[in-house]
């Protein structure tokens, strides 16, 4: 039983639903975002694979080339979620997904700098919207106190994408000259062509409602829009636009505070992903073996988001995970920045996945669970997704590609960035957790 879910309500036909739409729409959100990431992030494991060299690029041309993503990516985040409604989830998030699982296999074709950034221009255009409409999504079927839980494994998909992505480009690139193609060319193929496949299923299996699920009981439906109504969020299931309600949430105390935690948050995840393969190769390590060396930092990550997630929903916590993590991400950096042995910073290089991935699963819920209503709540997310994005423009800067010593540059700033983070949820966190009743603190 979800804490906060009256016991009256806790029915054998609300338990049924409530594993159905775990499977029905976490699952097959999971998979989506899932297949996002890797989309997106695999350009760190083709670059180690050899596309830099083999197009020629300069580290500020390879900048550029992860820079024109974003803008295309943070504008497309508040108009999704205002579409989502109208057009249907079950329809806008798979219509996406294949698009920019499309966008990605054709990547594998480029020859040149121009080519390279224009794919990324169309795909962040076609996957910007995806991740906060899913999170809009799940909560139109998650109570307040169900959702955390099931926030953690739609945002453990990223550290199971960044230990997967090392796998597969392992063997993947092991395909390189096969019909004339480098291995990173298969990279994009076959990543690319998985997304479509799995775009297409995603179709099938979305419903926009309890109500119109195919996959729910009647009695079931009953049972679980009881249990989400008890939550305080009964009354959105109408919900009408309007621009007054969109202006609002630029009104709001606790929105303002949130956003410069988002763009923190932004800066620490995106730089991990798209540069812990490049700072485990200097390390010494063969291409192959530093796709591996990535895979521990994720998959340690995972466990530790899914347990802190668990005890976050039982309890009512959110703030104080927050701190724990960005503490954790304080100290890898603090190694990382003092000395230059491989065995302490690859350890370090954990710490720092800790601070850069637990915390995002935290952060959604948090801002879910105190934004109402609808459309409100699709605003709140589209904008604090756009301040994660120029977290995401910067990180592509502050790594450069050459000595430690100019990394080091870079771990000062993301150590900097941790550090405001803490510090702002230390004395924020009451104040943040009073702006909607009952609250998470």
């Amino acid at each position: 039983m979800q804490p906060g879910l009256p016991a009256h309500l806790n029915t054998p036909a609300y338990r049924r639903g409530m594993l159905k739409v775990d499977f029905y729409v976490t699952g097959v959100v999971l998979l989506l975002y899932l297949f996002a990431f890797l989309d997106k992030a695999n350009l760190g494991n083709a670059r180690v694979a050899g596309l830099q060299r083999d197009l020629g690029l300069s580290s500020t041309q390879w900048s550029l080339v992860l820079t024109a993503l974003y803008p295309p990516y943070m504008f497309s985040e508040i108009p999704v979620n205002l579409m989502l409604k109208r057009i249907g989830p079950h329809i806008l998030l798979p219509a996406l997904t294949l698009s920019f699982g499309i966008v990605c296999t054709f990547q594998g074709f480029v020859t040149s700098y121009g080519g390279l950034v224009a794919c990324r221009v169309m795909l962040g255009l076609a996957e910007g919207g995806l991740l906060c409409g899913i999170v809009l999504y799940m909560s139109t079927f998650y109570p307040r106190y169900s959702f955390q839980l099931r926030c953690v494994f739609l945002f453990s998909a990223t550290s199971l994408a960044g230990a997967f992505s090392g796998l597969l480009a392992a063997a993947i690139s092991k395909l390189d000259g096969h019909g004339g193609k480098p291995g990173w060319a298969w990279i994009f193929f076959l990543e690319g062509a998985a997304t479509c496949i799995f775009a297409i299923a995603a179709f099938f299996l979305m419903a926009p409602s309890y109500e119109k699920a195919w996959w729910l009981k009647q009695e079931e439906k009953e049972a679980l829009r009881a249990g989400y109504n008890s939550s305080g969020r009964g009354e959105e299931h109408d919900a009408h636009f309007t621009w007054a309600e969109v202006f609002s949430t630029f009104k709001s105390p606790f929105m303002l505070m949130m956003l410069p935690v988002f763009w923190s948050n932004g800066l620490i995840l995106f730089g991990l992903a798209y540069f812990a393969p490049t700072i485990v190769g200097t390390f010494g390590y063969s291409p192959i073996q530093t796709q591996l060396h990535s895979v521990p930092p994720y998959a340690v990550v995972f466990v530790v988001a899914v347990i802190s997630s668990y005890y976050s929903d039982k309890h009512g916590i959110r703030g104080w995970n927050l701190v724990v993590f960005g503490g954790i991400g304080l100290i890898g950096y603090a190694i990382n920045i003092a000395t230059s042995n491989r065995s302490a910073r690859y350890a370090a290089l954990f710490l720092q996945a800790f601070a850069g991935y637990a915390p995002s699963p935290v952060l959604s819920s948090w801002l879910v669970d105190n934004t109402a209503p609808f459309y409100k709540r699709g605003t709140a997310i589209g904008a604090s997704y756009m301040a994660t994005q120029i977290g995401a423009i910067i990180s592509t800067w502050i790594y450069p590609t050459v000595s430690f010593q100019r990394r080091r540059c870079a771990f000062f700033a993301d150590r900097d960035s941790r550090r405001s983070l803490v510090s702002s949820l230390s004395r924020s966190r009451k104040r943040l957790a009073t702006a909607r009743e009952p609250p998470f603190p």
